[in-house]
């Protein structure tokens, strides 16, 4: 575990040391004998690894992007794509495979005088909804989707009362306990939401913690035209310091539509928006650019983000350039501080992160260190700050 500025020196620190580092920068906002409280804007960034913290069965992507041929069987067009790239033959289609055909239609798509006699230039786009909603099915069949329980506004969460996620709940819990929605002077912790994952890994996490339906009050970027099927007709936020959630690869629940963008969490969604693996990986569709304007506010205004199961991966040229905006913020304060949990390893993620931000000065603490650890030392200190003891 290592921790220092972007070109500082290395220190080992044990777990409980990497949760207290989180939760004595969150001090100042949340200690109930402090004078006068600070605000804490925060940013919990959930990668793959945190979706696995979540669910011990959450596919990695290996597993979701390979894919056996016969799931394609139902798009009569995307199989006969697969044969004309001689894909059809092969029973099985692994990662690369599935990333070369994402990326024969994403090239396609962007330069039509490429398609020849086999589409016109409507087809690329009409096979990109299909694609990602095959990755959907097929995460359904091998994982589960948990959609929403209609009457009880609830998404359904397997094995509640799991002991791994425990800690998980209590952790975000507290954080919640804190959170300020309404005023923009009141002290407390500000909670955004960022993750690249697909699922609703961050949804349950959320509606677990606050034991209530959270899926209509989230802010996600943009003003959905329709939720669960029903008309919207709030167009302005009530709860302007509410909880956010930003999808940056899109997600399994939302959909486009003439108006504008929907949420669904029933199973009804069959054009679902995502970001597939590809060489050419496009965010210029206007989900992506409502969600990472947004996304950019809040890099920008941040004091923590916490990284979990995130690895920094070099091909996600665009999220890392998001993720620098941390050091744009012009505003006199305190360094800014970062802290990744990651079980990929700490030196990994610190040269990938050196590699972002170069020599910018920012407080950063690496750790292979499993989630539930974290949480489990940080609600130790939690328990200590509500008791007015010192940490």
């Amino acid at each position: 575990m290592n921790s220092g500025k972007v070109t500082g020196h290395r220190k080992l620190w044990t777990p409980h040391q990497v949760s207290k580092r989180f939760v004595t920068a969150l001090e100042p906002a949340i200690s109930p004998v402090a004078g006068h409280k600070d605000r804490c804007h925060i940013i919990i960034f959930c990668g793959a690894g945190f979706a696995k913290a979540w669910s011990l069965r959450s596919p990695l992507s290996k597993d979701l992007f390979g894919v056996p041929t016969t799931a394609f069987k139902k798009s009569e067009s995307l199989y006969r794509l697969l044969e004309y790239l001689s894909k059809g033959d092969s029973g099985y289609l692994t990662q690369d495979d599935f990333k070369e055909l994402a990326s024969f239609l994403d090239l396609c798509a962007h330069h039509p005088f490429l398609l020849g006699n086999l589409m016109d230039q409507y087809s690329p786009r009409r096979l990109q909804v299909e694609l990602a909603h095959v990755i959907k099915e097929h995460f359904r069949e091998i994982h589960y989707i948990n959609d929403l329980n209609a009457p009880t506004g609830h998404l359904p969460v397997k094995s509640k009362k799991s002991p791994h996620r425990k800690p998980m709940i209590q952790f975000l819990s507290e954080l919640l306990h804190d959170h300020c929605e309404f005023t923009p002077d009141h002290s407390g912790v500000e909670l955004c939401f960022v993750t690249t994952n697909y699922d609703y890994s961050v949804e349950s996490w959320l509606q677990e913690s606050t034991q209530e339906p959270i899926l209509d009050t989230l802010y996600r970027g943009f003003t959905p035209t329709h939720i669960h099927g029903e008309e919207n007709s709030q167009y302005l936020m009530d709860r302007p310091y509410g909880l956010k959630l930003f999808k940056l690869n899109g997600g399994f629940e939302i959909s486009e539509n003439s108006a504008g963008f929907a949420i669904d969490y029933r199973s009804s969604v069959t054009n679902p928006i995502m970001i597939l693996p590809s060489n050419y990986q496009g965010y210029g569709a206007e989900y992506f650019r409502c969600v990472l304007d947004k996304a950019a506010v809040a890099f920008r205004r941040a004091d923590l983000v916490l990284f979990v199961g995130y690895s920094f991966p070099p091909e996600d040229v665009l999220i890392r350039r998001l993720i620098w905006l941390l050091v744009e913020d012009q505003r006199p304060r305190r360094t800014k501080k970062i802290i990744c949990i990651n079980q990929k390893g700490s030196q990994a993620v610190k040269e990938r992160l050196r590699e972002i931000f170069g020599s910018a000065t920012l407080d950063i603490t690496t750790s292979k260190l499993e989630f539930q650890k974290f949480c489990e030392g940080c609600n130790h200190y939690f328990s200590k700050i509500r008791e007015g003891r010192p940490i």
